[in-house]
């Protein structure tokens, strides 16, 4: 397996770094594979000065190992948007994996060192949105701002948070192709995709922003159980069940738990059926009460009110 190395930084400098160490051509903003290394190609759109967009969509004929080093400062920050089903396999300094097969989201800074194992012979659709720190203060965090979420931004420590993509994320990201959207469209959906995702995060107790580091073997029982839930819309699994069914202790399983995914696993459960309720309407392919009984509900008005305080609307207003 090739293994190349880079930091976090703008496309433009990441092109550089990456063309010495891997076969491919540079033409204005696309970043394109030779044949020996694949097919597919990035690229990327400044929307301002230390905002920027890339977008990657490539299948690699060999494994490929990306480390992206630990730089000292967090002049540099990232928001991975993983589109495919492929599994791509992170390991942190510590020899902590997530697999984002699930895990769809990865926000991280540029002092936190990443392993990125990238499969062969695998499509790979990658949305990216990049900014500076002198972005984020000069547009959207005062320096005696007191959240701790934005402080988190302003401090040099590593840090990864992890969200998956809900109706929401869905809805905007559906709608961006660099190549189709416009300039005005990409960077109102691009503020829209960050207001969302800090809106998402600030949800999280601030004491717990800064994640632990989580074995593979736990993340991967976590995975396991979410699935459940996932599958089991009908009914709620109780949290004793999904602990012995990840072999942890009721305690370890409920803190890991809202750890990676931000919530309880009962929240998640009720805000999954909200997403799936949502996806299926979206589709038109069942009616609001099929919907409701899909998901769990026999009775109409309690299925009509717990969409409305999910989403905000009624199921007969889903578009």
């Amino acid at each position: 397996m090739n293994t190349i190395h880079h930091q976090l930084m703008p496309p433009k400098l990441l092109y550089e770094t990456l063309h010495k160490q891997i076969p491919s051509y540079i033409k204005n903003n696309y970043f394109i594979f030779d044949k020996k290394l694949g097919k597919g190609k990035f690229e990327y759109i400044n929307l301002q000065e230390g905002l920027w967009v890339l977008q990657m969509n490539f299948e690699l004929n060999e494994p490929l190992k990306l480390i992206r080093e630990a730089s000292e400062t967090n002049n540099y920050f990232a928001i991975n948007f993983y589109l495919s089903s492929s599994e791509i396999i992170y390991e942190n300094k510590d020899s902590a994996k997530l697999g984002l097969n699930n895990v769809s989201i990865l926000l991280n800074a540029a002092t936190a060192e990443i392993k990125m194992e990238i499969p062969a012979h695998t499509p790979i659709k990658i949305m990216n949105i990049g900014f500076t720190r002198q972005w984020l203060k000069k547009s959207l965090i005062e320096e005696k701002n007191t959240d701790k979420l934005e402080q988190l931004f302003l401090s040099d420590k590593p840090f990864y948070l992890s969200e998956s993509l809900d109706y929401n994320f869905k809805n905007i990201l559906n709608d961006l192709d660099l190549e189709k959207t416009s300039k005005l469209k990409l960077f109102s959906s691009t503020l829209q995709l960050l207001d969302y995702m800090v809106v998402k995060l600030n949800k999280r107790e601030h004491e717990n922003v800064i994640p632990e580091n989580i074995h593979y073997h736990d993340f991967q029982e976590l995975m396991k159980t979410r699935n459940n839930i996932d599958e089991q819309l009908d009914e709620s699994i109780p949290v004793e069940t999904l602990a012995t069914q990840a072999g942890m202790s009721l305690s370890k399983y409920k803190r890991l738990f809202k750890q990676v995914f931000g919530t309880t696993p009962y929240q998640y459960y009720l805000n999954n059926r909200m997403e799936k309720a949502m996806d299926l309407l979206v589709h038109r392919e069942h009616s609001v009460t099929e919907v409701g009984f899909l998901i769990g509900y026999t009775n109409l008005s309690q299925f009509t009110k717990a969409f409305k305080m999910h989403h905000g609307i009624l199921p007969s207003e889903v578009k």
